[in-house]
């Protein structure tokens, strides 16, 4: 055996220790320490399922709480979809966008021809009044 394969089967040897030593603390029962005298943790039995009992009434209430929390995100967010369901989609944005393009072409023209209908009468006007009467 080389001193390489040696140190390998040391070093395989060592592990396998340690993975045993790791099972056995696993499986070993885990012992609860007495109260301490003078620790003031003198619990009986009948105490500490109390203790537990009001632990797990205020774990009831902390998910009843949580719960309506819940509760009142998700009416909260059913009112926010009811709202964008009611908002104009992107194409219907875009269709008005184009519309009102267009009703701002058609107000510029308007406002050209009007232009030219007024100087049109100012010259009706001002010919009759300007005109002779024999």
């Amino acid at each position: 055996m080389t001193d390489f394969q040696t140190a390998m089967a040391v070093l395989g040897g060592i592990v396998g220790l340690f993975g045993l030593a790791f099972v056995v603390q696993l499986r070993r029962p885990v012992a609860v320490p007495a109260a301490a005298p003078g620790s003031g943790d003198h619990r009986t039995d009948r105490e500490s399922t109390d203790a537990i009992g009001a632990d797990v009434l205020q774990l009831k209430v902390d998910v009843k709480g949580t719960a309506d929390r819940v509760r009142e995100v998700e009416h909260s967010v059913a009112q926010i979809r009811t709202m964008m369901a009611a908002l104009p989609s992107k194409d219907s944005v875009n269709k008005l966008e184009v519309q009102v393009t267009e009703l701002k072409g058609d107000m510029k023209l308007i406002a050209t021809t009007t232009t030219a209908t007024g100087r049109s009468v100012e010259r009706i006007l001002d010919h009759l009044i300007n005109k002779d009467p024999t």
